[in-house]
């Protein structure tokens, strides 16, 4: 599923454990947030699909500046190279 989302340029080259992975931190950090830390708090379901949806959109897009590398290093950026 996601190599396919990668081939089309819609989500950012990066390896699919990675990209699990922040989603997965995304929605268990919600979950953490509101079921354990914070318990008493009013919550507004659909404010928080929003946000969520959000993060994981904006995350996971491709960055016009992002370079494709392999290996330990993941995506750099070019300003970052070129410092």
């Amino acid at each position: 599923i996601l190599d396919g989302y990668k081939e089309k340029n819609e989500i950012v080259d990066w390896p699919n454990p990675v990209i699990w992975q922040f989603i997965m931190s995304i929605l268990f950090g919600n979950h953490l947030t509101h079921y354990v830390l914070f318990t008493d708090t009013k919550r507004d379901k659909e404010a928080e699909i929003t946000y969520l949806t959000q993060q994981i959109v904006k995350g996971l897009s491709p960055d016009k500046n992002q370079l494709r590398c392999s290996g330990a290093l993941g995506a750099l950026r070019i300003a970052d190279v070129a410092k």
